[in-house]
């Protein structure tokens, strides 16, 4: 099953019984990205009671790892219910963390989940996105005669030049989606440049 990318960082408030939750979404491809996005925001709000977070790393039906902290709510009513918005949803490798001022009203933990739940739905929800599209990265070596040409090619493939390294010869580390790779292969024989896994 294809799977979206957030392409934007959001935030969204939500206001139960006057406690204020902000939740703020953000792509991340991996756990150290996570953590990093997880400081940002308890310093952007540090003066919040709770910073409550879940992420999952790979697709929303099958992720490579996944993470929830209830960050000192009563467990499994902050966490696990932003866990599982992402779970259930389209969207793949992204983080949602909300942060919890609390307004004088205890809300009981059915009423935690509810809120929680509400809060990570609405920044979900409204989040811009797109495919998440499978890419393969690889190095051309080409002669200089060559480089425009290729470009043009890339272009084509929807592929991205990463670096170009300017030696006697020419070498382009690039990125293209995974089912452009025989066109490539093709076009390199051809065209005689070389491609370098």
């Amino acid at each position: 099953m294809s799977h979206k990318i957030v392409t934007q960082t959001l935030t969204n408030e939500i206001q139960v019984k006057k406690s204020r939750f902000i939740a703020t979404i953000d792509s991340v491809s991996n756990i150290g990205q996570a953590s990093k996005f997880i400081v940002k925001q308890k310093e952007v709000y540090r003066d919040a009671g709770h910073h409550c977070f879940a992420y999952i790393i790979g697709p929303p039906n099958i992720p490579k790892t996944s993470a929830c902290s209830d960050d000192g709510e009563p467990k499994g009513t902050a966490g696990k219910p932003i866990l599982n918005v992402l779970n259930n949803g389209v969207i793949g490798d992204c983080i949602i963390l909300v942060s919890r001022y609390f307004g004088g009203i205890k809300l009981g933990t059915g009423g935690l989940v509810s809120a929680y739940t509400a809060a990570a739905n609405k920044v979900y929800r409204a989040v811009r996105t797109k495919p998440f599209i499978q890419t393969l990265k690889c190095r051309i070596k080409c002669n200089f005669s060559q480089e425009q040409f290729i470009r043009h090619l890339l272009k084509q493939y929807n592929g991205d030049i990463n670096e170009c390294i300017y030696t006697n010869e020419l070498y382009m580390d690039i990125s293209i989606p995974l089912d452009a790779k025989y066109a490539l292969q093709e076009d390199s024989l051809k065209h005689k440049f070389f491609i370098i896994n």
